[in-house]
């Protein structure tokens, strides 16, 4: 579990590490949950599944939803 590593990094740290977590996630065969308010990191995983570098059925992303007229949390899958 990572949360939001895109804290204090710019947009090129937030691709490089990124690729990193991939890297590291195909090697060791882990399951890694990232959150993040961040749109260029999703715009990175975007990148890897387009190149390649990780196949689209390991990669998964959830939209959390909540408001003050329904204050539970709700969650939706991203195609």
């Amino acid at each position: 579990m990572i949360e939001e590593p895109e804290i204090h990094k710019n947009s090129i740290q937030i691709i490089d590490l990124v690729k990193n977590i991939i890297n590291m996630a195909l090697e060791k065969d882990l399951t890694v949950i990232i959150t993040t308010h961040s749109d260029i990191l999703l715009h990175a995983v975007a990148k890897a599944v387009e190149v390649k570098e990780i196949e689209n059925n390991r990669v998964s992303v959830y939209y959390l939803i909540r408001n003050k007229e329904d204050p539970w949390t709700k969650v939706k899958e991203l195609k």
